[in-house]
C-alpha cells in the first residue's frame, strides 16, 4: 500500500524508528509511562510497583478501545519480568478500564485515582498546567509509538508527498512537533519542557510482525481476563 522513500532526512534519526525498507517514519514519539497524583499517591518507579498499587487505584486505557494500548499489551506480555502476569495482577488489584489516554489524564489529575497508565505527552502537559501530577518512566523501560508518514503507492503527488516526509523529519519540522509539546526523534532537536533527552530512553519493544499476527488474539484474550 506504500510507496518506499529513503528520506535523506531520516539519517538524523536512529533506526529503530523507521521502517528499513523506507515505507513509513516514525514523526515522533509517544511513550507510554506512569503518572500519580502526588496529593494522593506514593511515588513508584517501575511497573511492577504499579501492579501492586491499592485496589481501584489505577486507571488505565483499555486495548480494545485504544490502538496504543493495544501496542503496549503487545509488548508488555512478552516482556521478561511482566507478561500477562502483569495484567492478570491489574485485574486482581480492581484496575479501571477507560477508552483512551485523555480520559486517564483527567482522572489522576482531579484524583479520581491516583496512578494512570498514559501516553507522556498528555501527562506532562498537565504537569505543566498546574495540576497535582508527577511523571515517572518506568526503569524497565517504556513501550512507544511514533506515528508514521508514509506515501501512498501510485500517488500523483510523489514530490510533493516526498517534500512533505522530508520536512516532518527535518531539523525544522521536528521542532514544530517539540513547539506542540510532543517528543522529537532527533538529537539536535531540543525536547519540550518536562521530557527526558532522547538518549535516556529505555524502550521496550517487539517485531511489529510478531505483534501485528498476535494483536487480535491478544486483545481477545484482555477482554476475556477483564471481563469486557
Amino acid at each position: 500500500l506504500l510507496e518506499s522513500y529513503c528520506s535523506p532526512e531520516a539519517k538524523a534519526i536512529a533506526a529503530t524508528y523507521y521502517d528499513p525498507d523506507c515505507h513509513y517514519f516514525g514523526t515522533k514519539i509517544l511513550a507510554t509511562v506512569i503518572v500519580y497524583n502526588t496529593a494522593k499517591a506514593q511515588p513508584i518507579d517501575s511497573w511492577a510497583a504499579l501492579a501492586q498499587v491499592p485496589e481501584g487505584q489505577l486507571v488505565m486505557p483499555s486495548p480494545t478501545y485504544s490502538g496504543a494500548a493495544a501496542y503496549n499489551l503487545g509488548v508488555i506480555t512478552r516482556t521478561p519480568g511482566l507478561g500477562w502476569e502483569w495484567y492478570e495482577a491489574l485485574k486482581k488489584n480492581k484496575a479501571v478500564l477507560v477508552q483512551g489516554n485523555g480520559a486517564v489524564a483527567r482522572n489522576v489529575a482531579s484524583g479520581e485515582q491516583s496512578y494512570g497508565m498514559v501516553v507522556d505527552f498528555l501527562a506532562i502537559r498537565s504537569r505543566n498546567e498546574g495540576s497535582p501530577v508527577e511523571v515517572v518512566y518506568p526503569k524497565e523501560g517504556v513501550p512507544l509509538i511514533t506515528e508514521p508518514v508514509g506515501i501512498v503507492k501510485g500517488t500523483p503527488n510523489l514530490e510533493a508527498a516526498q517534500a512533505f516526509v522530508d520536512f516532518l523529519l527535518s531539523q525544522k519540522g521536528q521542532e514544530v512537533a517539540a513547539g506542540m509539546g510532543y517528543m522529537p526523534l532527533r538529537q539536535d532537536v531540543t525536547p519540550p519542557k518536562g521530557f527526558p533527552a532522547l538518549s535516556e530512553l529505555k524502550i521496550l519493544s517487539v517485531p511489529a510482525t510478531e505483534l501485528a499476527e498476535s494483536r487480535e488474539a491478544d486483545k481477545a484474550r484482555f477482554a476475556k481476563l477483564f471481563g469486557e
